[in-house]
């Protein structure tokens, strides 16, 4: 299976890690690749929540609102 060298593969929040990307991993060493992918995961997933936050606080990017205008 295609991984960079976090694990990641074409898929966004999988990885390949334990037999799937190293055929000759024990069960010890598929464990702590497991655990290493879900903190890579964690990261990526924070990444994404900061970038969106980010887009929604700049004024520009937001869809304007409608105001109700007072009746005179």
């Amino acid at each position: 299976m295609a991984t960079d060298d976090a694990d990641r593969t074409s898929v966004f929040g999988a990885r390949a890690v334990g037999k799937v990307s190293d055929a000759k991993a024990l069960v010890i060493a598929a464990a702590g690749q497991g655990a290493a992918a879900a903190f890579a995961l964690n990261h990526d997933l924070v990444a994404q929540d900061i970038e969106r936050a980010v887009e929604n606080s700049n004024p520009s990017s937001r869809t304007p609102q409608h105001v109700p205008q007072r009746a005179s």
